[in-house]
């Protein structure tokens, strides 16, 4: 791991982030398209990109699912109709899977109603 400079691991199901503090002259990572924890998204990539790798991930999914700038009640109702949903349900949506983890539940709803009215 030492050794490694650049990788690769888009698109491979990658979840959890732990490990990459080894690879310590490692300067490129690309994580597109994998399923990223909320853990690995708001401490482990930060601590990569503080040593200067430049790491390439998709934007974690945000509350604000209609799109018009604010946390509302019309996100909630959107919300609401994929509550419980899993993904390998037909109909799920991953937008609504805030926190990443395949079902669209409870851990989802408290990330919504922490940003509700933002």
């Amino acid at each position: 791991m030492a050794s490694l400079t650049a990788l690769d691991a888009s698109n491979r199901n990658i979840r959890e982030l732990e490990g990459l503090d080894s690879a310590t002259n490692l300067t490129r990572l690309n994580l597109v398209d994998n399923r990223l924890s909320s853990l690995s998204i708001t401490t482990h990539i930060p601590a990569l990109q503080e040593r200067g790798v430049e790491v390439l991930f998709d934007k974690p999914p945000t509350p604000d699912f209609d799109g018009d700038g604010a946390i509302d009640f019309a996100d909630f109702l959107l919300f609401v109709a994929q509550f419980g949903f899993s993904e390998d349900d037909e109909g799920y949506e991953a937008r609504f899977d805030l926190d990443g983890d395949g079902i669209i539940g409870f851990g989802d709803f408290l990330i919504f109603a922490n940003a509700f009215g933002k």
